[in-house]
């Protein structure tokens, strides 16, 4: 099925026009039949998820032309293409002739995401390009161990300058880490505390402390069953009062 997610094509016989809709950026190849039996290709390289950088070949029989349609993610920053385009309802399209390259790229920066407001999750999680990132315990063996499932750990949601992407390899696989620096990782303080406490502009519902040690956040889609207990966290707990 992941054919069908990655892009769709619709043939305009009368005009010669090969229309090409791409949803998802990854390397993959097509054959597009035609009318009497001749046939279009189009070979995508991509260096996704990881690296912001996809190829395309496009070739077709003489007269024919292509509408080619590329995805403008949110995750992205800075997209560049090598052939000029506009705006296609959300896509950046371009017309091009029966046998065409293109190039686009762009960055990939680190990015938090909150819950929608009616779930009453206040939390971040991070995000790098497409890929969703996790805490598992294996990495992160001692503050798990203090604070089991990494219950009550956050950050704030200016800790992004605090976030380093990096090169890990898990189980064979050359893939992209991130680490958030011990002094932007928080807990909360807890300890002999009542069930309900008072608050007010001098005492916030959450007293936070540092942790003073690095939190390591791998793909969500590498981590399980690496060792360790095996607990993991996606969100991590909102930073909001002053700490």
């Amino acid at each position: 099925m992941l054919g069908g997610y990655t892009w769709a094509t619709k043939v305009d016989s009368a005009a010669k026009v090969i229309n090409l809709d791409v949803y998802l950026l990854l390397s993959a190849s097509r054959t597009i039949p035609l009318p009497n039996g001749e046939s279009a290709t189009v070979e995508m390289s991509s260096e996704m998820p990881f690296n912001g950088k996809t190829n395309w070949k496009l070739n077709a029989p003489s007269g024919w032309k292509w509408r080619l349609r590329l995805p403008s993610p949110e995750y992205a920053e800075n997209i560049v293409v090598s052939e000029q385009t506009t705006d296609d309802h959300g896509f950046l399209a371009l017309d091009l002739d029966h046998e065409s390259s293109v190039e686009m790229t762009f960055d990939l920066p680190i990015q938090l995401l909150s819950s929608h407001p009616l779930t009453g999750q206040d939390n971040l999680t991070v995000r790098r390009g497409p890929i969703v990132y996790v805490a598992e315990s294996i990495d992160n063996e001692s503050i798990e161990s203090t604070y089991p499932h990494f219950n009550s750990i956050g950050i704030k949601s200016t800790s992004i300058p605090a976030m380093k992407a990096e090169k890990i390899t898990i189980e064979g696989l050359d893939l992209m880490g991130i680490t958030i620096k011990g002094d932007d990782v928080y807990a909360i303080q807890t300890g002999g505390e009542a069930s309900f406490g008072l608050v007010s502009s001098k005492q916030p519902a959450r007293k936070w402390k540092k942790v003073g040690e690095e939190l390591k956040l791998v793909p969500w889609f590498a981590r399980a069953n690496r060792g360790g207990r095996g607990h993991v966290r996606v969100p991590l707990l909102r930073v909001d009062e002053d700490a």
